[in-house]
């Protein structure tokens, strides 16, 4: 087996600068030598134009055997050709001596997945006569040495051979006795459900990784230290590679939802996830350096698969609960999915021209607040960030589960939307006693058998709220019967009610709630449930805008009135199926005339609920779950004064 001419002429030019001036296509290598050890070799000369592209095959190839032959293998040079007079025929650039290794018997060809090495000698076409020295090749076992492999994930078949890798040094080369520069590289398909590379010395990589059954490739740069671990998830862009190039597209999947134990991924405060505060833009930065490039992009994206839970393949979006941590300015931060490059070495070429809408978070000056969002996986497994603020901004991500791609074995919940009831309300003794929370108390909620949440939901879904703590304060929701958990879901400042989305999973029959300042009122309206075995699946999609009251998108172009309710077409309109059942949408408040709140349902009677609080003159932010109503539509309800509303759908229900 050897290369294909067509990924043979990439990597030539990626590894190596054509000279201003050409010789004529003859070259003598005086001296050089191979390793013995009971190895066959397959040798090829590849001359590349001087375009620096080859016209496709070998030139020359031959087949070594040092010493005697195997009996089980034909035999095409006993000797190694030495010296090698070589002739392309035409003026080249460069030429490329590849070798492959194999043993004496068992397979007479070059096998990736049977641990054969390989490298390739890149020789200037200036030159005439060149002593090549001792060639050396990458071997299992050996210092230095390792693999690339991994498992090779889709929610169609993953027949034999579905993908090939093929992988080319492009930085800790090894080098001859006499200073020619080594190149590890491997090539082949996967096998059943996985795929390996033949050994690889440690260093970066160029990767060039095909699914033939959809033409899908990434190009990307891989570093390989030992055994390195990467699955190959053939449902999202780049399959799993980091700043990637990709050519080729893929759909959006439906999943079902795993909750996880909420865990923290990011929190700039502490370098966890991003080294620093977030800066303001979107890490897009001109300057030539590119390593300042670099710190820009990565002060912009955090990784959200392989932590907190979350598995590094196989998850189409996260559900993160977002923090802005007391910045000393307002403003507002868009997340979506990191997209790939144009070109896998163009690391400006991953931004996209406009921004997808939210979902958002808003904040003003010095204060704590919380925003639910469900965001799509991206390149490499990270979101990215824009910040659109007058100063630096500390950020906080937990996550609180994922949503699957619907692979074999990938067995999630459903979820249940339910027209919105209130199940805690600590002013009027709804679930609980008339009193607010003290600081640092701890109250159950039942929440199995009401609101129709089954006694085996895995997760519970709904808004809490917090009204007038005396202090700035913090709340924590957990499944009751376990320990508390170490992250918070809603930030409360006095004077205010802040609502937050969230989705936690079931306990004993409930959840256990805990403020840590007091006197603090809290609410919880349930708005629905996740259960395995039923429900519906949740595809997240790019944000499509749906109502927009200064715009006339969705309605008349008016702000909402004191106690104005709208009719809003959903299904059928922003992606949004026909037979979509429930959406989630990030609904902002805006221009606001007087303290409110806005309430978003399915239709008949409006319920006793929020979704949406701001003080007036403020801009607010939240997630919405809704069950669709009659011909896929839904109610919302402004309370009080005058509003201007903006409704994106970032998720459906089906």
């Amino acid at each position: 087996m050897v290369l294909g001419s067509a990924l043979v002429a990439a990597v030539a030019v990626v590894g190596s600068a054509t000279p201003a001036s050409a010789a004529v296509g003859s070259m003598r290598i005086s001296g050089w030598s191979l390793p013995g050890g009971g190895l066959r070799y397959g040798i090829g000369f590849d001359a590349l134009n001087t375009s620096g592209s080859s016209p496709g095959g070998y030139e020359q190839y031959y087949e070594y055997v040092p010493g005697t032959a195997a009996s089980d293998c034909p035999q095409v040079n006993p000797t190694l050709p030495n010296p090698v007079d070589f002739n392309a025929g035409f003026s080249m650039s460069e030429l490329r001596l590849e070798v492959y290794s194999f043993p004496l018997s068992g397979h007479c060809h070059y096998t990736h997945s049977a641990g054969d090495g390989a490298v390739v000698v890149r020789i200037p076409g200036t030159q005439s006569n060149n002593n090549i020295g001792a060639i050396t090749l990458p071997k299992p076992g050996e210092g230095g040495t390792g693999r690339l492999f991994g498992d090779v994930l889709a929610h169609t078949a993953v027949t034999e051979g579905r993908v090939s890798v093929d992988i080319f040094q492009v930085s800790g080369f090894h080098t001859t006795s006499t200073g020619y520069e080594l190149d590890a590289f491997s090539s082949g398909p996967s096998s059943g459900g996985s795929y390996t590379t033949g050994p690889l010395w440690d260093g970066d990589y160029i990767a060039f990784v095909t699914d033939q059954t959809t033409g899908n490739q990434a190009v990307g740069t891989i570093t390989v230290g030992g055994d390195t671990h990467l699955d190959l998830d053939l449902d999202v862009p780049c399959f799993g590679i980091d700043d990637c190039e990709f050519h080729g597209g893929v759909t959006p999947l439906a999943g079902a939802y795993h909750p996880v134990v909420p865990a923290r991924i990011l929190d700039t405060r502490k370098g966890l996830g991003i080294a620093a505060s977030v800066t303001a833009g979107d890490g897009r930065n001109s300057d030539p350096n590119n390593f300042k490039r670099e710190i820009s992009r990565l002060n912009h994206e955090f990784k959200v698969t392989g932590v907190g839970g979350v598995p590094t393949a196989g998850v189409g979006s996260v559900m993160l609960n977002i923090t802005a941590a007391s910045p000393p300015s307002g403003g507002i931060a868009k997340f979506f999915p990191k997209p790939p490059n144009t070109s896998w070495y163009d690391d400006e070429s991953s931004f996209p021209a406009v921004n997808p809408r939210g979902p958002v978070i808003i904040w003003n000056a010095n204060e704590d607040i919380a925003n639910l969002m469900i965001v799509p996986v991206g390149v490499g497994g990270k979101v990215r960030i824009e910040s659109v603020s007058g100063s630096d901004v500390n950020l906080i991500a937990d996550v609180v589960g994922w949503f699957d791609e619907q692979q074999p074995g990938q067995t999630g919940s459903g979820l249940t939307a339910v027209a919105p009831q209130r199940l805690l309300d600590t002013r009027h003794a709804v679930g609980g006693p008339q009193r607010p929370f003290a600081s640092g108390e701890s109250r159950d909620l039942q929440l199995a058998g009401l609101a129709g949440i089954p006694g085996d939901a895995s997760a519970v879904v709904g808004t809490v709220t917090g009204v007038s703590p005396a202090r700035p304060a913090y709340v924590t929701v957990w499944p009751k019967g376990t320990g508390r958990a170490e992250t918070s879901v809603l930030n409360s400042s006095p004077g205010s009610a802040l609502p937050n989305l969230v989705t936690i999973g079931l306990g004993s029959g409930g959840w256990s709630f805990f403020t840590d300042q007091g006197p603090h009122d809290l609410l919880f309206d349930a708005v629905g449930y996740f259960r395995q075995g039923s429900g519906g699946l949740v595809t997240a999609m790019v944000p499509s805008l749906l109502l927009d009251t200064q715009a006339g998108v969705g309605g008349p172009r008016s702000g909402f009135t004191e106690g104005e309710n709208r009719l809003l077409q959903v299904a059928g309109r922003g992606g949004v199926p026909a037979d979509a059942t429930a959406v989630y949408l990030s609904v902002t408040a805006n221009h606001s005339t007087a303290t409110s709140y806005l309430t978003v349902w399915p239709g008949g009677p409006r319920p006793d609920t929020s979704n949406l609080n701001w003080v007036a003159g403020t801009a607010r932010s939240d997630l919405v779950l809704v069950p669709l109503g009659p011909g896929g539509t839904v109610q919302v309800y402004n309370a009080l004064g005058q509003v201007q509303v903006v409704a994106d759908v970032v998720a459906y229900v089906k």
